[in-house]
């Protein structure tokens, strides 16, 4: 059965030549500008204008009424966190406080100048003062910043109160 094959593909010709030349059309179509694919014809959707119009009034309104039932609840959390900060603030107030015995910190204290005692003081109340504007107005961020300041000066102040203790007591 080869050999069958094998004499068949002898009498093929070796090559098969156009009747014509081809290459001057192929030349023309390349030269020639490309054309755009068709597009198809658009699709009439009367509804759509509506449709987008009803989905954007449902978007509004549910947001809305979502960040009404929200609203409460985000306060209260805003509520929360600032007596957080405002307990860790007196946590640290109390640790630079226990570094040194209370008695000792009393007497330096009476030792003070009244600047620095009434210093203390002053931003102490002026950190009442903020908290409660904060209260009252939870999402100014100014009030915030003002408040967080208050509170590191008061410590910083702490802070260099016991650094003068520690120097008297090596006295």
């Amino acid at each position: 059965m080869s050999h069958k094959l094998d004499d068949l593909l002898d009498t093929l010709q070796p090559e098969i030549t156009p009747q014509r030349d081809l290459w001057a059309g192929i030349e023309r179509q390349l030269d020639r500008a490309p054309l755009e694919p068709k597009r198809p014809a658009p699709v009439s959707r009367p509804w759509l204008p509506w449709a987008m119009a009803a989905s954007l009034l449902l978007t509004s309104l549910g947001s809305f009424w979502l960040g009404q039932q929200q609203g409460g609840n985000q306060d209260q959390q805003f509520q929360m966190m600032l007596q957080l900060m405002a307990n860790q603030h007196q946590q640290q107030r109390q640790r630079l406080q226990s570094r040194f015995e209370l008695s000792q910190f009393d007497a330096v204290n009476d030792t003070l100048p009244d600047a620095e005692s009434s210093g203390i003081q002053t931003l102490r109340d002026a950190a009442e003062q903020l908290i409660g504007a904060l209260k009252q107005d939870p999402y100014n961020p100014d009030l915030l910043e003002l408040w967080l300041w208050v509170q590191q000066r008061e410590l910083e102040l702490m802070q260099k109160q016991q650094q003068r203790q520690q120097r008297l007591h090596h006295l």
